[in-house]
């Protein structure tokens, strides 16, 4: 939809996606210490490789909630991107405030968003009006145009499950 655009002062892509795999309470009762399984690793490099191809050239951003599943997640997928993971405090917390203002602030073609339930559904809910389950390595894309607060299109829904690996 963006073809013959170039230029356009607005037009962002937003990938969110929910972390891997973590300990479970029982293994770790601090709930922010919680780190990925191994499963959780893989998962997490599975998504990284389900979305490259989708993603081309495009310059990526990927921010991450401060808990360290979430972290270890973004990480993970910024290597297999060739990107970096910045930390912030408040994906977490699930500021739409300061969301809107990471969209709008955004200068690569591509925001990834590593976080964590109940926000992220509620998030994307409140731009497409789809209630979406956001299961742990699930991954939603959504278009934005000119006007963040008029909300986005939903572009595509991934379930690591759902997918052929190549492993």
């Amino acid at each position: 939809t963006n073809v013959g655009k170039k230029g356009a002062s607005m037009d962002k892509t937003v990938i969110f996606i929910r972390h891997t795999e973590a300990q479970t309470i029982a293994e770790e009762s601090d709930d922010k210490l919680r780190i990925l399984t191994e499963k959780g690793k893989i998962d997490a490099k599975k998504i990284a490789r389900s979305i490259r191809p989708i993603l081309k050239k495009d310059s990526i951003t990927i921010l991450s909630s401060s808990l360290i599943r979430a972290m270890e997640t973004a990480n993970l997928i910024a290597k297999k991107l060739d990107s970096v993971a910045i930390e912030t405090d408040w994906v977490a917390g699930g500021s739409m405030g300061k969301l809107q203002d990471a969209i709008l602030a955004c200068t690569t073609d591509v925001l990834i968003i590593v976080g964590h339930e109940p926000t992220l559904s509620q998030w994307i809910e409140s731009f497409t009006h789809a209630k979406l389950p956001m299961k742990k390595g699930t991954a939603c894309a959504l278009k934005f145009g000119e006007d963040v607060a008029e909300g986005a299109d939903l572009l595509w829904y991934i379930d690591k499950n759902a997918l052929p690996w190549n492993e």
